[in-house]
């Protein structure tokens, strides 16, 4: 997926790492030194394979999830956060930004 990538190199230094400070930079002892720990991509297929996370704890400080997809694409989708007993559904190109 080299035409992601390229995408999330740019996206991180010029939108997402700027978002994480101004949402959590009080939280942080150097938000200069944000990085990527684990980033994957995940292909969800309705037809029986990837079908869902299950629910889980990143093992990093903070975590985002962008939508590589249009919301209108598929039906249901989202990330669950137990705290709003809901999915929180973004469009191709938002972020859901989170404490891990």
């Amino acid at each position: 997926m080299p035409h992601t990538l390229r995408f999330l190199r740019v996206a991180l230094v010029e939108r997402v790492y700027p978002l994480l400070v101004e949402q959590f930079g009080d939280y942080l002892p150097d938000p200069s030194k944000l990085r990527v720990a684990d980033g994957f991509v995940v292909k969800y297929d309705a037809e029986g394979c990837q079908t869902e996370l299950k629910p889980h704890r990143d093992g990093s400080v903070l975590s985002f999830n962008i939508a590589l997809n249009p919301a209108a694409d598929f039906e249901g989708g989202g990330t669950w956060f137990d705290s709003l007993n809901s999915p929180v559904r973004i469009d191709e190109g938002q972020i859901v930004s989170h404490a891990s």
